[in-house]
């Protein structure tokens, strides 16, 4: 039990970012949080966190722990689900809210698997590119991806998995405009982009693990991430693709991947809902069902070599 408390405390810990906000998370003292670290590097022999003034940040062992750790507790979250609804069927509307195309591809067939096991659950599902706003808009469940775990004392946000985002190129256009080394190269290049509302036009990249963004002037830009792809398929450009999208394209060969030494970070993909207690069994199932198929290590990362 003491080697599962320690797990979930490390965690908490790098979730929070800092041994104050895991103990805050786990209603532990700081001591206590402290400790169960200690023990938890003590057994496995390796640091797993570095500690500086600013809090924390992981080491390369710690990155790989934090992966599995978050698998095992989002597994033993969907089991004591399970337990929990025995005896209990789920029924009702739940409203829901996906992005488009991570929606489409990945969660919709889930939806359907659900659906055939519950048929007394009804799917409200909106897809679309948006923070929708629970609350007012009536959603008892939204899949969002963010840097940053969502932080709203209105809603609980579970992390399932990740994605990255990728620069790729249709092997024509590349054999045509040659091979981006650098991001200062993507300045010589047709560039196209995911159109945000009233924000810039950038590319997310990293060095030497310092994430930051580099601006660029797109000749074309596409509020559907679907169609952008398409875009780069076409030969049009250069384009930032989440890796979900991306890996299939890549994988058949009609995408290349281009800068991968400067990937960016991974962006979090959280299961959001309404805090409510006791939560609602429809939400419940519906989230253990999808934390069942939808977690690390990512599928679409592979192709990355990540």
């Amino acid at each position: 039990m003491e080697k599962l408390e320690n797990i979930i405390a490390f965690v908490r810990i790098a979730e929070a970012g800092s041994i104050r906000g895991g103990a805050e998370r786990l209603g532990l003292t700081i001591s206590a949080a402290s400790k169960a670290l200690r023990r938890l590097e003590s057994r496995v022999g390796v640091p797993l966190v570095r500690r500086n003034s600013h809090g924390l940040s992981l080491t390369d062992d710690g990155e790989a722990l934090l992966i599995h750790g978050r698998r095992i507790l989002a597994e033993l979250e969907a089991v004591e689900g399970m337990l929990a609804q025995s005896g209990e069927k789920p029924r009702g509307r739940v409203r829901i809210s996906l992005p488009v195309a991570f929606g489409r591809m990945y969660v919709l067939p889930l939806l359907v698997e659900y659906q055939r096991q519950h048929a007394d659950v009804v799917v409200d599902l909106k897809l679309e590119d948006r923070f929708s706003d629970l609350v007012g808009d009536g959603v008892d469940l939204a899949l969002r991806m963010t840097r940053d775990q969502p932080r709203d004392s209105n809603l609980v946000a579970r992390r399932l998995t990740s994605s990255r985002l990728v620069l790729c190129a249709s092997p024509s256009y590349l054999d045509k405009h040659g091979v981006p080394q650098s991001p200062e190269d993507l300045a010589e290049h047709v560039c196209l982009a995911f159109s945000h509302s009233g924000l810039s036009y950038r590319y997310r990249l990293s060095k030497n693990e310092v994430p930051f963004d580099y601006g660029v002037a797109p000749r074309l830009a596409i509020d559907n991430g679907e169609a952008l792809r398409d875009a780069a398929i076409a030969g049009l450009g250069l384009c930032q693709l989440h890796a979900y999208i991306a890996a299939p394209e890549i994988e058949s060969g009609r995408l290349r991947p281009v800068l991968l030494d400067y990937l960016a970070p991974p962006i979090g993909i959280y299961a959001v809902y309404q805090s409510r207690d006791p939560m609602s069994l429809k939400v419940r199932s519906l989230i253990d069902h999808l934390a069942l198929q939808v977690k690390e290590p990512a599928p679409w990362h592979k192709c990355l070599g990540v």
